[in-house]
């Protein structure tokens, strides 16, 4: 917990903002950064469970609810890693 705090506050020091983001994206938000050997954490008809933060924000970007700036977000990680 400390690390993310610290990584938080390192980027917030260097002009980020922190932005809430979507933990559910969709299928085209995924597959940007989505290794093919991994399989998505589907969750009912809503999308998949996020893998980065960089999903969240493709998400985003693709709902036009992205603005211009500089951001950083906290997310967890739900990897199917074998």
């Amino acid at each position: 917990l400390i690390s993310l705090i610290n990584a938080l506050k390192f980027y917030k020091s260097r002009g980020y903002q922190e932005i809430e983001v979507p933990w559910i994206v969709s299928e085209r938000a995924m597959l940007a950064t989505k290794p093919p050997e991994c399989r998505s954490m589907d969750v009912l008809d809503y999308g998949s469970l996020v893998a980065s933060g960089e999903q969240s924000f493709i998400q985003m970007w693709l709902d036009g609810k992205l603005p211009d700036g500089k951001y950083c977000c906290c997310t967890p990680c739900f990897r199917d890693e074998k």
